[in-house]
C-alpha cells in the first residue's frame, strides 16, 4: 500500500503546484515526479536483483523525513528552486523501501522481471493517480476559494510534516 509513498506525493505536489494549479505547475510536479519514478524503479530493481542492500532501520526514517522536507517546502513556499535530480535521489531511498514488499510477495525466480515491471507500472499508476487527484483538487478550491486556497495547502502540508515527523521518530531503531 505505501501509505508513506502515497503521503510524500501528495505533499511534493501541495508544495510544487503553489498558489495555483497551472500549466506551468503542472510540468514541474509531472518533472519532479518522472524524476521520482525513475529513482525508485532503479533502486528497486537493485535491491530487488540483489545488487544493493540497505537496511530497513536506515531507509524507512529516511523515507519518513522525505515527507517532513517536502512538507517544509510546501510551507515555506521554497518550491520554485526543486529540482529532479533532487526527487530523484529521494526515488531512489523509496524505492529500497518498495523493494521489501515486492520481496515479500515470493514470486519464482524465473517470473523476477515481469514480476519487477508489473509492481513497478502499479506503482506508478497509483503515484500518478494521487497526483493528479491532488492537483485536481487543488485546482476546484483555488476557483472557489481563489487566493484563500493557502487555508487549505497550509494545513495539510502542515498535518503531513507532523506525520512525517512521527514516523521517523517511531522508526529509528532504538
Amino acid at each position: 500500500f505505501g501509505p508513506d509513498h502515497l503521503l510524500f506525493l501528495l505533499v511534493l505536489t501541495l508544495a510544487v503546484v503553489g498558489e495555483s494549479v497551472t500549466r506551468e505547475s503542472a510540468m514541474r510536479v509531472v518533472k519532479l515526479v518522472t524524476a521520482f519514478t525513475i529513482g525508485h524503479a532503479i533502486s528497486l530493481g537493485l535491491v530487488y536483483f540483489n545488487l544493493i542492500s540497505v537496511p530497513a532501520s536506515v531507509v524507512e526514517p529516511i523515507i519518513a523525513l522525505s515527507i517532513v522536507a517536502a512538507a517544509v517546502l510546501a510551507l515555506t513556499g521554497s518550491t520554485r528552486e526543486a529540482r529532479p535530480w533532487i526527487a530523484g535521489v529521494i526515488g531512489l531511498v523509496h524505492g529500497v523501501g518498495f523493494a521489501s514488499s515486492l520481496g515479500s510477495l515470493g514470486v519464482a525466480t524465473a517470473n523476477r522481471p515481469m514480476a519487477l515491471a508489473a509492481f513497478n507500472l502499479g506503482i506508478d499508476v497509483a503515484q500518478t493517480a494521487v497526483v493528479l487527484v491532488t492537483a485536481g483538487v487543488l485546482w476546484g478550491v483555488g476557483r472557489v476559494l481563489d487566493e484563500r486556497s493557502q487555508w487549505i495547502r497550509a494545513p495539510l502540508s502542515a498535518t503531513a510534516g507532523m506525520i512525517g515527523l512521527f514516523w521517523a521518530i517511531t522508526r529509528l531503531p532504538l
